[in-house]
């Protein structure tokens, strides 16, 4: 097993809990991983209620189980293989949920239990050990404790926590492994990648996620609801438009999804026109391309998105007391 970490560490990654997690259950019966996938499953959807449900608990929790259902599992989960992307990800996000969990309690004057501890901390070292959770969990934190120490409700644990992320943060930056798999995989899948500025990054990112993210229900359930609530409560068109853009962006995006990537969509373009839409737009060139002007286009439409969501995000709590 030190072997293991100590190979991983040098060559190719800084998630020395991850991995060897995954790689336990990779080498046992699937039905025993199936067993703690669904457990994690189901506390992702008590933590997300936990943390961010207050009124309507009944009401709330049905809608957190049906927008739990609309994510598309399947598709999301066999990109690296069910269980090495359930763990990396997935349990990841969840037991990052749980290490959040004593900032809210601590922040209501709630009392956390001695025997709670260790839960959190064992939460937080497997969340932090996956890059974007560990840098969501610094970032939380150390606002959380700064606040904390503002308002004189300065909690052992919280900087204590505070500063084992930050460490751990720094442990991931420096780690010789993320620089090897990184120049692995840019040379052996996208090497003209490398020479790109910080734009350019941005803007492949944000075409390759209109491109070959699977339709997001879970997203066009949550805008849409988020749509209505908006309409409901507020009497201004500017509110409603706030409310409504996220939406609207949305069905945009799928739409050119569809245009680009649906097969019946490229047999009625060929019987129109008597050409295939490869011969206008190439999937690999929008996604492993030099950018272009559509490239430019699809960024400027994200950053866009971006903005809108957290326009309706600011409408919709500016009002809220919780």
């Amino acid at each position: 097993m030190l072997t293991f970490i100590s190979q991983a560490y040098y060559g190719w990654s800084s998630r020395i809990i991850i991995m060897p997690v995954a790689a336990f259950f990779a080498g046992n019966s699937f039905l025993l991983f199936s067993i703690f996938d669904i457990s994690i499953y189901l506390l992702l959807a008590v933590m997300i209620s936990k943390l961010f449900v207050y009124e309507n608990k009944r009401k709330m929790n049905w809608i957190i189980v049906i927008l739990l259902a609309s994510v598309p599992i399947v598709s999301m989960l066999t990109t690296a293989g069910w269980i090495v992307t359930s763990v990396h990800y997935l349990w990841a996000l969840t037991l990052s949920l749980v290490a959040l969990y004593p900032l809210k309690k601590i922040y209501f004057n709630e009392v956390i239990k001695w025997y709670e501890y260790p839960v959190y901390l064992v939460a937080t070292v497997f969340g932090m050990n996956m890059e974007i959770m560990a840098a969501i969990l610094v970032s939380v934190y150390f606002l959380f404790c700064v606040f904390f120490i503002y308002k004189k409700n300065t909690s052992i644990y919280t900087v204590f926590i505070t500063i084992f992320l930050i460490g751990n943060f720094i442990f991931i930056i420096l780690c010789p492994g993320n620089a090897v798999r990184d120049l692995s995989e840019t040379a052996a899948r996208f090497p003209e990648y490398a020479s790109f500025g910080l734009f350019q990054k941005l803007t492949l990112s944000a075409v390759s996620y209109i491109i070959t993210i699977d339709q997001n229900f879970i997203m066009l359930i949550i805008v849409g609801l988020a749509g209505i609530f908006t309409w409901q409560k507020y009497k201004t068109w500017g509110a409603r438009l706030i409310g409504v853009i996220p939406f609207i962006f949305c069905v945009l995006i799928e739409m050119v999804r569809v245009f680009v990537l649906s097969p019946k969509f490229a047999c009625v373009i060929y019987i129109l026109t008597g050409k295939m839409i490869g011969d206008w737009v190439s999937l690999k060139s929008i996604i492993s391309g030099v950018p272009g002007s559509y490239h430019y286009l699809a960024f400027v439409a994200m950053a866009l998105f971006a903005v809108s969501l957290m326009a309706m995000t600011v409408t919709l709590f500016k009002d809220s007391k919780k």
